[in-house]
């Protein structure tokens, strides 16, 4: 069962017993940052090139899942490139053991560029941290919440 703890959601992921640990959306859902500047005190999104420009950072929500469904299903019927996001195309795969619901929660607090409301990048969902000209990376300082874990 899903539960939620200080702006985290924790997530049972399979029938092994692994536990994915996520953002809650309402805990980001309001922050905005330009780019290069530190979205939620961890995270930035940095254009690759100067002529990338105008975007905004926020959470992916809603509009964010919709916008990635339009594309992937554009790209799968001109057999161009998804943007990046064949989640769609493993949805019936994943409903079926009941994980969409769990990994659709932790899609909509996902960092994403923005421009005038039109969803331009989600850069967490490639394997190189890139999308169509913008990076992630840690915001100065994050890299010391690592340090500050501890296991028990």
């Amino acid at each position: 069962r899903t539960a939620a703890l200080h702006g985290c959601l924790l997530l049972p992921d399979t029938p092994e017993g692994w536990l994915r640990v996520a953002r809650e959306h309402a805990a980001v859902a309001d922050f905005r940052a330009s780019s290069g500047a530190p979205w939620d005190g961890r995270w930035r999104l940095e254009p690759l090139r100067a002529a990338v420009t105008g975007g905004e950072v926020a959470a992916l929500g809603e509009a964010g899942l919709q916008a990635l469904k339009d594309r992937a299903e554009r790209a799968d019927c001109s057999g161009g490139d998804a943007f990046g996001e064949d989640i769609f195309a493993k949805k019936k795969e994943l409903a079926q053991g009941g994980q969409w619901r769990r990994l659709r929660q932790a899609l909509l607090a996902l960092p994403a560029v923005w421009a005038g409301g039109r969803l331009l990048a989600v850069p967490v969902l490639r394997a190189d941290g890139e999308d169509a000209g913008w990076r992630l990376a840690q915001a100065p300082g994050a890299a010391d919440f690592h340090a500050s874990l501890l296991s028990h």
